[in-house]
This record gives C-alpha cells, structure tokens and sequence, in this order.
C-alpha cells in the first residue's frame, strides 16, 4: 500500500477515537512506507497538552493494533501542531480568524507567493487576510502551505 493509502487507512481510525475525546486531527504523515506513523492533534477548543497527547497515543495505538492493518513494527508519534500550527482545512481559517499568519501560494498573486499578516475571515473559499500593504484575497485552492506564526512583528 502506497502512503496516501496508509493515511486514508489510518485516518479513517483515528478520526473517531480524537472526535470522541474533543480532539481533531491537524495533520498525519505515513514515512518509511508506513513504518512511521506521525500524527499531530490538538484539541478542539484550546491547545492540547503533554499528557493529553500521550493519552491520545495510547488509544490511537491501541485501535491501530486493533485494526490488524498496519506493519507490526510501525512507529507511532503523536504530538501537538506547535505554536506555529499548519493549517489545512477551511475550518481552521474560520477557527483562528484574528491570529497571525503566514500563507504561502502556489500561483502568485499580484507580485507575490508569500504573505503574512493576520486572518480577517474565510469566506466564498477565500482567505482574507490583511496584510501591511492591504487586504490580500487568497483563494483557497491556491494555497500551498499556511501556518499560525505567532513570531510575526506586524
């Protein structure tokens, strides 16, 4: 199995299991041909812990092993996103409105692939954020890589 398809595979279990304990699933890589499992969680409202991610690697790889799917010897790592959380989904645009933030394109935009500034709002699939030189609109699909960056000086 390819690693998409390990992802998919290990998604597809651990996404209930963090639901269920007020977690969400911020981002996984499969590495190694799935001989790493890296998975990091963060609580639905708040920053997660060291203790919580080590309650949440217990379960996770209680139900990995469980599922049968995986190769015996994997490595699983479960860690928090960081100050400097990626983000990926809609929803955490909408979430973290009013937080700093770097964006990088894919496609320039006017003269430039990387912005930083602070999230206004996401809205029509566009992030707005504004920026020193103005509001810049950042459709969505165009976005390559987007953090939290809380070491912005605006």
């Amino acid at each position: 199995m390819d690693e998409n398809g390990i992802k998919e595979g290990v998604i597809a279990i651990v996404e209930p299991i963090l639901k269920d304990n007020f977690l969400e699933l911020v981002d996984i890589e499969a590495l190694s041909g799935g001989s790493i499992i890296r998975i990091y969680i963060d609580k639905i409202n708040g920053r997660i812990n060291l203790d919580e991610c080590a309650e949440a690697s217990r379960m996770i790889s209680a139900a990995l092993d469980a599922s049968g799917s995986m190769n015996p010897d994997y490595t699983l790592e479960v860690s928090s996103p960081g100050i400097n959380r990626p983000l990926k989904k809609p929803e955490d645009f909408i979430r973290f409105s009013g937080k700093k933030a770097k964006i990088v394109t894919k496609e320039k935009i006017g003269e430039g692939r990387v912005f930083t500034g602070v999230i206004e709002c996401f809205t029509e699939n566009r992030v707005l954020l504004k920026t020193q030189n103005g509001i810049i609109q950042v459709p969505f699909d165009n976005i390559k890589k987007a953090n939290i960056d809380e070491d912005l000086f605006l």
